[in-house]
């Protein structure tokens, strides 16, 4: 039942959390643009499928997710903080001497 729910996840929500991830991080890195790289959703597929696969008794590695996983919460950080820094620019007052 697990694997199952697994294996759903990624077949009717979100295809591109099928597999490892390390490819998909190789290539952002590289600055090849993959599309949903950093989507909440599937964030939310990696994480609960690991899980599910791990608990099923697959004999998978969590490696390969938690690479991809930290990748997302990482790009999510920098956009994040991209957008903070661009609202403080808007809002501080510019003196001028």
């Amino acid at each position: 039942i697990l694997c199952s729910a697994s294996c759903l996840l990624c077949i009717a929500w979100v295809p591109e959390g099928a597999g490892s991830g390390i490819p998909e991080v190789k290539a952002y890195l590289n600055g090849v643009r993959v599309k949903g790289f950093s989507s909440f959703s599937l964030f939310v597929v990696k994480i609960l499928g690991t899980i599910l696969s791990v608990s099923s008794g697959l004999s998978i590695g969590m490696e390969g997710p938690l690479v991809h996983i930290g990748a997302i919460v990482g790009a999510s950080c920098t956009k994040l903080s991209g957008l903070i820094g661009q609202a403080a620019a808007k809002s501080k007052p510019r003196w001028r001497c």
